[in-house]
């Protein structure tokens, strides 16, 4: 683990829609109330727990900052 580099391990998501590979060709014929399967949704804070992001500081720093498939927010803050 210690020597990945990032973005070593990005892989792309299995369960996001991706057309012609896990979406059917015809998914915009599908009835209305199934259709939100197919929607691409992407979200900030799938643990509800943006509302602790404020109160971050340096004595209490991020226990995952860059883990998993959220990037480091320093090289995330400098790009946007």
């Amino acid at each position: 683990i210690e020597g990945t580099k990032p973005g070593q391990c990005t892989v792309e998501c299995p369960v996001c829609p991706h057309p012609r590979r896990n979406v059917p060709l015809d998914w915009n014929m599908a009835p209305e109330n199934i259709k939100w399967k197919y929607w691409l949704i992407l979200t900030v804070d799938a643990n509800f727990q943006m509302k602790n992001k404020e109160r971050n500081t340096w004595d209490t720093p991020a226990l995952g900052d860059g883990w998993v498939h959220f990037v480091p927010e320093t090289p995330y803050m400098e790009y946007v």
